[in-house]
């Protein structure tokens, strides 16, 4: 089979007439092998009109491509099914026509470019890329500018490989839409595979955007969702701190009960799960990309918590108790559906948030009585959170991941030595 562009046989831009077909079919008379005449790039004038296109099409040699010219070719295709020729020859192929910049998408790569050429410092011993928006802003009160700053992320990371980037807002003045079009970019990087982190001194800016963040996730979390990014984050057994948010009807922007009020805060281990009592109908898009409706029966999270102030060793509480004797240190079993728990920094929930037992404030570490000494002295020790959470259940014989509570003894460490350098 030779395959020939139609200019390789007649130089020409437009054919729709007799004497241009005519000469295409003595070009191809000349030729004892099959032939495919390649169309693409020719204007194709109602062939069907001409009496030599018809000669041409006869010819059980000749096939023929068009491009993006469908209508054309299935009346070409019942010409041949009219007249008993194999239609098979006759094939019309889609090609994506490139499609013209609007003016909004030239102005957003124009300055994409700009900012990823001047702005954005690419350090590729460590992998990561710093863009410091003061080098070019002094506000950021239109998402615009952030539809610049993911052109220019998607760029760097197309050119380099590199998956991390920093963005340094310091003190400057950022609105809420902005800030809420910045966390979904957070979001939809991560899913991507690129990691955008944020660092900004406004304590209030660090917040919302926090918030915002929890919300782009929200949205883009079902039950099944959570579930996996729990299940696959810790194991049965990891200590943590479960908060409880104000009871209410209503729930605020964010989907929390109380807007958010938090009425209890308290020392918790992660139990796994088990199936729910009820039945929930959603959506799930298969990989062919049909959609079905499915019932599924979500999974609850169970979780052990503990009141603080009974959360002594044995020899604390006799000693805050006249020397009772201690019987048990009994957890209370809480059941929470996916939909009502957040998890650390990745979603938020309706009525609880489970996170790790990292101490934020020095202030927040208490004296514990450990054991007595040899004279019967009380053995006291200044425990943070997590090394108090460590002591205890230690002394109840309570299972818990040691792994991921020595993690959070240490990441406490460091994270109160960088505040107390700050």
């Amino acid at each position: 089979m030779i395959v020939k562009k139609l200019r390789e046989i007649y130089s020409v831009d437009t054919i729709s007439q007799d004497k241009g077909w005519k000469k295409i079919n003595e070009a191809v008379s000349t030729i004892d092998d099959d032939i495919t005449i390649d169309f693409s790039g020719i204007n194709v004038v109602e062939p069907w009109q001409c009496a030599e296109f018809r000669t041409l099409l006869e010819n059980p040699k000749v096939h023929m491509i068009f491009s993006n010219m469908e209508s054309m070719v299935k009346r070409i295709q019942m010409m041949c099914i009219i007249e008993g020729l194999d239609e098979n020859r006759i094939v019309n192929k889609y090609v994506e026509v490139p499609k013209e910049k609007t003016s909004d998408e030239k102005k957003i790569e124009y300055n994409g470019k700009e900012l990823a050429e001047k702005y954005f410092k690419v350090d590729t011993e460590n992998n990561v890329v710093t863009f410091n928006v003061n080098d070019k802003y002094s506000q950021i009160h239109s998402t615009n500018t952030l539809n610049y700053v993911e052109f220019a992320i998607r760029k760097i990371s197309e050119e380099t490989g590199i998956k991390k980037f920093i963005i340094i807002l310091g003190t400057i003045s950022i609105q809420n839409n902005v800030l809420e079009f910045l966390a979904n970019m957070i979001v939809n990087f991560k899913i991507e595979g690129l990691e955008l982190l944020v660092d900004a001194d406004n304590e209030e800016t660090c917040k919302n955007l926090g918030l915002f963040v929890h919300i782009a996730n929200n949205s883009k979390y079902n039950s099944s969702a959570r579930y996996d990014i729990i299940r696959k984050s810790i194991k049965e057994g990891t200590p943590g701190i479960l908060i409880k948010y104000k009871k209410s009807k209503a729930v605020d922007e964010f989907g929390r009960h109380g807007k958010g009020e938090v009425v209890s805060s308290r020392i918790a281990i992660f139990r796994g799960f088990k199936p729910g009592n009820k039945t929930i109908t959603t959506q799930r898009t298969l990989p062919d990309g049909t959609v079905r409706v499915v019932n599924e029966i979500p999974y609850v999270m169970l979780v052990d918590t503990y009141n603080n102030n009974l959360f002594y060793t044995k020899q604390h509480w006799m000693v805050e108790h006249d020397n009772e004797e201690p019987r048990k240190l009994m957890p209370e079993k809480v059941e929470i559906g996916m939909e009502e728990v957040g998890f650390a920094d990745e979603f938020l929930g309706s009525k609880y948030h489970f996170i790790f037992p990292i101490q934020d404030k020095p202030e927040e570490s208490q004296v514990v009585i450990k054991d007595l000494d040899d004279e019967g002295k009380n053995i006291k020790q200044l425990c943070t959170i997590p090394e108090r959470m460590k002591i205890v259940f230690d002394d109840w014989g309570i299972k818990y991941d040691l792994e991921s509570l020595d993690r959070a003894i240490e990441n406490t460490k460091e994270h109160l030595k960088n505040t107390a350098q700050n």
